[in-house]
């Protein structure tokens, strides 16, 4: 049987490095070929090999942070539609119909999904904010300002729910839309098993609908009369192209400090990096990916 040449090159590497790798074991073995495998037949997308190796290991790191949030986290009480889970993280609320969803945002953050760069006294966009396991975070980090984006009616339940106090005293300003590249109403489909992927662009299996509200985040900063925007997350199910679209002045004039997620379409690795520099051209990019067993995936644009 032959071996296409990709594969000849993954094998020989793996044989090339079979006695360093002896000596650390045969998980670690398993690890590396199956990084190689991904890599040199084509699945890594534009995730170069260090990019692939790092990947991995946070898929590793992503799946035993939720081994361990789920063994120290339970429901503690429900009421007709939501559950309040205590965890390692604080006590959140959370749609019943999203089960243990929110453990694995828990590990995401607990890995630093979308970076530490959050500095003390700034303000934050948190386009997608979902339940709030990043508004939380970027508290923790010393934000004075955290404006939660976020269009789904059972996640802005939640997040009523979740920062009462900080709401009351100015530190979270909850905004019930979407962020798009204009004014728009448009259709939201709503996931049945995890309110974290609710979207206006993709497909979802089962899903109910209902109409929502988007605007730019260059409205929003100016209906909230924000001083300045320090930080951007964007976690959006497949509208990031879109929201940078819509963001041009607030980039423009604030530069601000971005974690924007390149995974949910296809082409976003290289698309949404490519808006953003044609904003504002000197920002310097970096990105994280994920390593599965199908593929490595590009998975968030670092912009500083």
């Amino acid at each position: 049987m032959k071996m296409n040449k990709a594969l000849r090159v993954t094998f020989l590497c793996l044989f090339t490095a079979f006695p360093a790798l002896a000596l650390v074991g045969i998980a670690q073995v398993h690890h590396a070929f199956l990084v190689l495998s991904h890599y040199f037949n084509g699945r890594a997308g534009n995730c170069n090999i260090a990019e692939s190796f790092q990947g991995e290991a946070l898929s590793r790191l992503q799946s035993a942070n939720a081994n361990a949030i789920h063994a120290s986290s339970k429901v503690i009480r429900k009421d007709e539609q939501y559950s309040l889970w205590d965890t390692p993280a604080g006590q959140f609320w959370i749609p019943t119909a999203s089960g243990d969803a929110l453990i694995y945002d828990l590990a995401e953050q607990q890995r630093n999904i979308y970076g530490t760069n959050i500095h003390a006294g700034d303000i934050v966009l948190d386009a997608g904010a979902n339940v709030g396991v990043f508004t939380r975070k970027a508290l923790w980090a010393g934000a004075a300002k955290v404006i939660a984006i976020e269009p789904g009616p059972e996640n802005l339940e939640c997040l009523r729910r979740n920062f009462a106090a900080e709401i009351a005293d100015g530190r979270v300003v909850i905004y019930p839309k979407g962020v798009w590249d204009k004014d728009e109403v448009l259709r939201l489909s709503i996931d049945p098993v995890s309110s974290a992927r609710d979207t206006f662009v993709r497909p979802i299996d089962n899903a109910s609908y209902i109409e929502a509200p988007l605007t730019t985040i260059d409205e929003l900063v100016t209906e909230l009369r924000l001083p300045r925007v320090d930080f951007i997350k964007m976690d959006i199910e497949g509208a990031e192209q879109k929201a940078v679209v819509g963001a041009k002045k607030t980039l423009a004039a604030f530069h601000p400090r971005m974690a924007l997620c390149i995974y949910h379409v296809t082409g976003d690795e290289t698309t949404v990096p490519k808006l953003v520099t044609n904003i504002v051209g000197d920002y310097r990019v970096s990105k994280t990916c994920l390593c599965a067993e199908d593929r490595v995936q590009p998975e968030v644009a670092f912009f500083y």
